[in-house]
């Protein structure tokens, strides 16, 4: 159990370490039990939304397009996994998935570090993609294209052309939002890049490109690596 609840600790770590590195407007993370929200904003976003799971994923998304996601870099808070299948997906189906893994340490999928590499390049290239000539041209990456194509981008992007650059800027934000960006990561799963395992992702190469030194997070995702090695 305590090495289910490692590796899927560590899991969220990684895609927010991921989130950061590619600079997107969504690198925190979404999955907690302790959210402080102004008054004014939870008034903006209406409150939670009525989910069945994952509604702070979804707030928080919301709440991004509005001001500032601040997160604390303490105290931790230390609670304790538990399996549930009360809700299709969220920490306790996630633990259980684990846990019917014959090698999780080997098996345990986590998204290929060339999906941020992609992310990043994606995201570079949207910001800057209002006054582009060619937008298949402009979006060099083929499997970025591939996604492109799959949402009609293209189509959406020139019917925005002649916002106010402001204006568009902060439109493309809100649009390539938090759930947006986990679709476009899925997608080049899906089709691209196949997931990866653990030892793929710390093995002294990987790490720095996906985690500035300074990061909190790479602070804790280490940590959490080096109790488990031991």
């Amino acid at each position: 159990m305590v090495e289910a609840c490692t590796l899927y600790e560590i899991s969220l770590y990684y895609y927010v370490c991921g989130l950061r590195y590619a600079a997107s407007h969504y690198a925190f993370t979404t999955v907690g039990s302790t959210i402080a929200i102004h008054a004014d904003h939870y008034a903006m976003v209406r409150g939670f939304p009525r989910r069945p799971a994952g509604e702070d994923f979804y707030i928080l998304n919301k709440l991004a397009k509005t001001g500032t996601i601040d997160q604390l870099t303490g105290p931790l808070i230390e609670i304790s996994g538990r399996l549930s299948d009360r809700v299709p997906f969220g920490t306790g189906v996630g633990i259980k998935k684990i846990l019917h893994l014959a090698d999780p340490m080997r098996d345990c999928p986590f998204y290929n570090p060339e999906i941020f590499q992609c992310l990043k390049q994606f995201l570079w290239e949207l910001d800057r993609c209002q006054d582009a000539a060619d937008l298949t041209d402009h979006f060099k990456n083929s499997r970025s294209q591939h996604w492109c194509e799959s949402v009609d981008l293209f189509t959406l992007i020139d019917s925005k052309r002649n916002l106010n650059p402001a204006v568009f800027k902060k439109f493309i934000v809100d649009w390539m939002d938090g759930f947006r960006t986990l679709k476009f990561i899925h997608f080049l799963q899906q089709h691209h890049l196949e997931p990866v395992s653990l030892g793929d992702i710390f093995d002294g190469t990987i790490l720095p490109l996906i985690s500035p030194a300074d990061l909190s997070d790479l602070d804790r995702v280490k940590e959490l690596v080096t109790t488990h090695s031991g």
